[in-house]
């Protein structure tokens, strides 16, 4: 099962999809985020398409762990969209994830201008990764037998 990824904004929303095992995550794109019906529809062409079994909805909480303005606009966005969508939602703390997107761009090269183009997807990305590997370590942590 894979699993999409979405870190809205106002203007983009940067997409992410995981592998078929759910070990790695990458980038997928934007969607303009004006039109909330428009998106759910290409939601749902992109959840077929890749045989999604699960959206990661990217949380932006402020510093101290609370939610924020805007958390509020992407929780009832997300609200908005869900009728129209035939998969779990999961909610994660996206907090830092574009300035950690950016670092890592930075690091392969990308220049600023470039950047721009592609940080919302990588944003995505950091969440989608950071999600699948706190499931990883959940699980392999009630696996181990206790003494």
């Amino acid at each position: 099962m894979r699993i999409l990824a979405l870190d809205p904004g106002e203007v983009r929303i940067g997409m992410a999809l995981s592998d078929p095992l759910g070990l790695l995550a990458s980038p997928l794109g934007v969607l303009e985020a004006r039109q909330s019906k428009l998106v759910a529809q290409r939601l749902q062409q992109l959840i077929a398409e890749h045989e999604v079994g699960e959206l990661v909805i990217g949380l932006p909480l402020r510093t101290d762990g609370k939610p924020s303005a805007q958390a509020d606009k992407v929780r009832a966005w997300a609200e908005e969209v869900r009728p129209l969508l035939t998969v779990p939602i999961v909610f994660v703390d996206e907090r830092f994830s574009t300035r950690e997107a950016a670092a890592n761009l930075r690091a392969a090269g990308e220049s600023s201008a470039s950047m721009r183009d592609r940080i919302d997807a990588a944003a995505a990305t950091v969440v989608l990764q950071s999600y699948l590997d706190r499931r990883r370590m959940n699980r392999a942590q009630s696996a181990e037998p206790t003494p």
